[in-house]
């Protein structure tokens, strides 16, 4: 029979047996609790050998733009991308890459492979087979040529596994470096370990730091699940994600951000999460939610009280100085961050993972902006 594959409408009835094994937005139930947050419709690209299953990953259709989304290509791969860890040359030369380029609805309908959480992670037994990733790459392009998407793009790929880079790039598809993942490796000794490998500015900064917490009356403590399931404890996490999302993103619910919580404990989650909150006279002004997954925790949710002063090192508190000593005592390795706020990260000690864009189109004036983009672009430094 050989190597073949197929696209399932929807998320295939293989995934979670192939998915196994796999990173945190994989799993089903992070996959259930984002369902229809990203693009038109999603759909399994399956590649089988000899008929049984061996490796698949995630496609949307994107038939419209969608200005300032991580998914939406004009904005990923040629404009000059204020959330990407762009470096200062970069973004310049982008700026005026933009002007030129095909403007964005000249960018759909088109195809991205790509995971609800912008990562593309191929999962199954067969994730590290070149011939299998060959495949799952053509039959990607091939239905995208059968549903007239004349772009196919592999969005935020690692480096691992290292075939399917190999796998697009002899098929044409063209490579830029598009953004970091920030992990915080970690070792048995917990908080002391993790401050002395700090560099000696850093570590002095973060002893200062958790001394002004200290003197402002703040510590961090953990959540056990029985106050996690109170309407209080859900409330109050609700109200300052909101004040978080309102202070990058301009406005909030609470309703929805209170709604995203509750999926994320229950469904993500599944009744483990590991929540560090920020006190100050017995009130929460911030925290920081984990999900543990393998061996790594994943920061999925945090917020804080900005209009009270004595939240300004919560986030330090909660994600690193409150975190890392009970997972290093949990035998955890490492603590993922996702992508974004790369200084902060950085001068915590986290390394950025680097996630590389590869693109294909039948249109040769989106052919020639892509190519124009991958000499221009260059990410800040990953650690």
């Amino acid at each position: 029979m050989g190597i073949s594959s197929e696209i399932w409408p929807g998320v295939a009835p293989q995934w979670p047996e192939l998915a196994v094994g796999g990173p945190l937005l994989t799993s089903p139930g992070w996959l259930g609790s984002m369902s229809g947050r990203f693009g038109d419709r999603t759909d399994t690209v399956l590649v089988t050998q000899d008929g049984e299953p061996e490796v698949a990953a995630l496609a949307t259709v994107q038939s419209a733009p969608a200005p300032g989304e991580f998914f939406d290509l004009h904005h990923v791969l040629v404009s000059p991308a204020l959330v990407l860890p762009l470096t200062d040359a970069a973004r310049a030369a982008r700026a005026d890459l933009v002007s030129s380029a095909p403007p964005p609805d000249c960018w759909v309908p088109n195809l991205v492979v790509m995971l609800p959480g912008y990562e593309c992670v191929p999962v199954g037994p067969g994730r590290d087979d070149v011939k299998l990733l060959g495949e799952l790459a053509d039959g990607a392009c091939r239905w995208a040529e059968q549903q007239n998407l004349p772009t196919v793009a592999f969005l935020y790929t690692h480096r691992e596994p290292a075939g399917l880079g190999t796998a697009l790039a002899d098929r044409g598809f063209i490579a830029i470096p598009l953004s970091l993942t920030w992990v915080l490796p970690l070792s048995a000794g917990g908080l002391s370990d993790y401050l002395a490998a700090l560099p000696r500015k850093r570590r002095r900064e973060a002893t200062r730091e958790m001394r002004r917490l200290e003197e402002a009356g703040v510590s961090v403590r953990r959540l056990d699940c029985g106050e996690l399931l109170a309407e209080s404890t859900l409330a109050t996490m609700a109200a300052l994600r909101a004040q978080m999302v309102r202070k990058y993103r301009g406005r909030a619910d609470v309703r929805r951000e209170r709604t995203k919580i509750e999926f994320v404990l229950a469904d993500v989650c599944a009744g483990r999460a590991e929540v560090f909150a920020a006190e100050a006279d017995g009130t929460m002004i911030g925290f920081s939610l984990f999900c543990p997954h393998g061996d790594c925790w994943y920061c999925l949710a945090a917020g804080y009280d900005y209009a009270d002063p004595r939240s300004r090192f919560c986030y330090f508190a909660t994600a690193f100085y409150g975190a890392v000593p009970a997972a290093a005592q949990a035998g955890v390795r490492s603590l993922a961050y996702g992508q974004g706020s790369g200084d902060a990260k950085r001068s915590r000690g986290c390394v950025g993972q680097p996630l590389t864009g590869w693109v294909r189109s039948a249109d040769p004036a989106l052919t020639a902006a892509v190519l124009a983009s991958a000499e221009i672009t260059e990410l800040q430094p990953a650690s």
